[in-house]
């Protein structure tokens, strides 16, 4: 493994500020005069975004990354099985160079996004927006490491809907939210997948049958912005002021601090100026 890896998210350092240099420059020499772009590796949807991706010719070495949360259960090894199939798949099928896989964490950072304030923003928003933070994060969390790396694009397996249902972390002001942010960092976020309902089409693209929620991590929270009668509770509207007062500001704050002023951001502090409105 990278050496930055860590079974125990609680345990880990804050290591999306502090990588390992050793693995840093074996990776650039493994993509020397390469087309590099980071791999996002979770579960289903985010393995057929990567083949995809291969298939798409836009580059030639990709690196996998796994991130870590602050409310995920489950065999991290099973992750860690899919990252290593797609490596597999990338060089035997598409010519695809790779290396291994690298999996980030900063507990502090996703405390002070998702976490300190929740009660907070629940009360001015009318909803729990946990799980758009913690998706900022999940991305987010991968710009210092393609910026070192020279990657100008992050891979990923968001989609507007699944077949009938909707995911507020992954409907359209929240993922304009996410490509906003990386955007403003010179790094694009790619969602081959984002117009793709069907369920049926991702098994196509897969080869496969493999069930949503199967061979990934799960979460504590999940779906707790639905109510007992399947409803989703906030509007579009509701989603986007989120985002525009408090999350993408605190989010390219911290992301300003780590890339260009080199150094750990003072997370808690950040997340308290913007939840007080003093920036």
């Amino acid at each position: 493994m990278s050496g930055n890896l860590r079974l125990d998210f609680q345990d880990s350092p804050d290591n999306v500020t502090s990588f390992n240099e050793e693995t840093i420059n074996l990776i650039k020499n493994q993509a020397s005069g390469k087309r590099v772009a980071l791999v996002e590796v979770a579960g289903r949807d985010s393995y057929a975004a990567a083949r995809l991706a291969f298939n798409s010719g836009k580059f030639d070495f990709f690196v996998p990354t796994i991130v870590q949360t602050g409310t995920e259960f489950g065999k991290l090894e099973t992750v860690l099985h899919n990252a290593q199939h797609l490596r597999e798949l990338a060089f035997g099928k598409f010519s695809v160079r790779s290396c291994e896989v690298i999996i980030l964490s900063s507990p502090q950072w996703w405390h002070a996004a998702a976490g300190r304030f929740l009660e907070y923003h629940v009360l001015k928003y009318g909803f729990s927006p946990v799980c758009i933070a913690c998706h900022m994060y999940l991305h987010a969390c991968r710009v210092p490491l393609a910026l070192k790396l020279k990657a100008d694009r992050i891979i990923s397996g968001e989609r507007l809907s699944h077949d009938t249902r909707f995911k507020i972390n992954q409907s359209e002001e929240a993922v304009s939210a996410y490509k906003k942010v990386l955007e403003e960092m010179g790094v694009t976020l790619e969602t081959p997948l984002y117009e793709i309902s069907s369920g049926k089409r991702i098994a196509d693209i897969l080869g496969e049958e493999w069930r949503e929620a199967e061979r990934q991590m799960r979460c504590v929270l999940e779906k707790n912005y639905i109510s007992p009668k399947r409803e989703i509770l906030p509007d579009p509207e509701t989603i986007r002021a989120y985002c525009e007062e408090f999350l993408i500001p605190f989010t390219l704050r911290v992301l300003r601090k780590i890339c260009f002023e080199n150094t750990r951001p003072d997370y808690l502090k950040i997340s308290e100026e913007f939840t007080r409105g003093e920036v």
